[in-house]
């Protein structure tokens, strides 16, 4: 009686659940890396050509993309068919600027996504509904991230005033703030204890995610554009003198320093899988840096200046740079897989989600390069789940492979009995 729960929970938890991209680099972590695959070709399986420029990140989750555009507008598409599903304006409608420079965080149903204006906005994700704002009193460029129920961003004021880290709870409501005094363009990492954030007076800072608090500082010797990834004890960031940095997360202690040839500034984020640490330069040369070790593993050059950050999905990555180029490499040594032209400069960064690419260019579209391979499994046409991140499609699988093993096991039984 006891050996069927097990066996259930066994095979339940052995089969895949859908990827999905919840925020600006995959996870708290900022890892910008995933265990999924990467499509085969550079054939987009839709576009949204809405002639608007994009420049910042989409969130994919409970099969839906979400993705803002410099026209202030926030857009809600089916993930796998591209069709609309509500589209939302967060702007301050002043010609000439663009409110909103911040990726969109999905967390439990809710978009957050932050504003120039100094807004932080709460959206319902199946409605387009507002839910709440915060007025954080300075700009934010800063992408959210959730960890510890909290929604946690970084701040811009004119002069160095109302810069620093500010924490609300899920509800809106003020946990703590924690001034800096130097801007914050980039988003926060965590280990899920701490929050690591670096600025513009050259410093990567840690703080406690309870209360706030300062825990350890580091100055890397220029000013840092780019957010930082988290990965086991190592804190890794790359600054505009063109140094990428590894500290130790919980005292903040040096542990390496990758110098790029020719002092070439670094604002990408890195991706980190394994002892795989990528960045991209301003002369469009992207590094495999060893977690382990910072030594170069190798390099290859993919164009003009590299702002978009790479993502890693299992053995190839995606990475774009300023000419335009969408390219799928391979993580051994980074030969290229296949290329995409979008003409324009590419700022923002991929999105991988069940085997799909999701990314902007400023030429106007928002690409989807992939395949249908994700089955419906809830019939509402979303070809996601029910609403929650699950897919009826993985627990009919689940459940033909219990049948299967529990007739293997009644197998198994009688001819031990008939033994006896």
């Amino acid at each position: 009686m006891f050996a069927l729960p097990l066996v259930l929970m066994l095979v339940v938890a052995s089969v895949p659940v859908s990827g999905e991209w919840p925020s600006f680099r995959h996870d708290p972590a900022n890892s910008g890396a995933t265990t999924g695959p990467l499509p085969m070709n550079n054939t987009p399986l839709w576009m949204n050509e809405s002639g608007e420029r994009v420049t910042s990140t989409a969130a994919v989750a409970d099969g839906m993309v979400f993705f803002v555009t410099d026209a202030e507008n926030l857009y809600a598409r089916n993930a796998t068919t591209g069709v609309a599903i509500w589209k939302k304006s967060l702007g301050s409608g002043k010609p000439g600027t663009s409110d909103l420079m911040s990726s969109p965080t999905f967390y439990k149903g809710i978009l957050y996504i932050g504003s120039v204006a100094g807004l932080l906005h709460a959206i319902d994700a199946k409605t387009g509904n507002t839910s709440w704002t915060f007025n954080a009193t300075g700009e934010i460029k800063s992408s959210p991230m959730i960890v510890g129920e909290k929604v946690i961003f970084g701040t811009i004021g004119a002069g160095g005033a109302n810069c620093g880290l500010t924490a609300l709870d899920l509800t809106g409501k003020l946990v703590w703030r924690s001034p800096i005094g130097s801007y914050i363009w980039v988003s926060p990492a965590s280990d899920g204890g701490r929050v690591f954030v670096g600025s513009c007076d050259r410093t990567i800072r840690a703080f406690n995610v309870s209360d706030g608090r300062e825990a350890w500082n580091y100055d890397t010797g220029n000013f840092i554009t780019a957010s930082a990834a988290v990965f086991g004890d190592l804190v890794v960031v790359g600054n505009h003198g063109g140094q990428v940095t590894a500290l130790d997360s919980r005292t903040g202690s040096f542990r390496w320093e990758f110098d790029v040839p020719g002092a070439s500034k670094v604002e990408t984020s890195p991706a980190v899988q394994g002892d795989a640490v990528l960045v991209g330069d301003g002369s469009g040369v992207l590094y495999n840096i060893s977690l382990g070790t910072g030594e170069e593993v190798w390099n290859v050059s993919v164009g003009k200046n590299i702002i978009s950050s790479p993502v890693i999905a299992g053995d190839r990555f995606v990475v774009c740079d300023s000419d335009g180029e969408v390219e799928v490499r391979f993580l051994s040594n980074g030969a290229l897989n296949w290329s995409y032209p979008t003409n324009q400069p590419v700022i923002s960064s991929p999105a991988v989600s069940d085997g799909r690419i999701y990314i902007g260019s400023t030429n106007g579209v928002f690409y989807c390069f992939g395949a249908v391979t994700q089955v419906d499994g809830d019939g509402d046409g979303d070809g996601g789940g029910d609403g929650n991140g699950n897919n009826m499609v993985h627990w009919a699988l689940a459940m033909i492979a219990v049948v299967a093993l529990l007739g293997t096991l009644t197998m198994i039984s009688t001819r031990l009995v008939r033994k006896k």
